[in-house]
């Protein structure tokens, strides 16, 4: 196996590429990947809602646990009141 350099899933614990991630770095990517996905479910779950779309094709065709469906809708109410 060639490397590929995709340090977060590295198959080599003895790498020694010099551009090998901290954990610290890491953690960061990871956190806003986070966010900017979290930010399309709650924008594909406010379009489907407005296209009468039911809450389990919605989820199902999204590709999330019925828990971030819920969580996205949360965030939708709370800022609906905020504006």
């Amino acid at each position: 196996m060639n490397c590929s350099f995709d340090c977060f899933h590295c198959h080599y614990p003895d790498c020694i590429n010099n551009s090998r991630i901290t954990p610290h770095e890491q953690k960061i990517i990871k956190d806003a990947h986070g966010g900017w996905e979290l930010e399309m479910i709650f924008r594909l779950v406010q379009n489907m809602q407005k296209q009468g779309i039911k809450k389990r094709d919605a989820f199902s065709r999204i590709g999330i646990k019925e828990s971030k469906y819920y969580d996205a809708v949360y965030h939708m109410k709370r800022e609906a009141k905020n504006v």
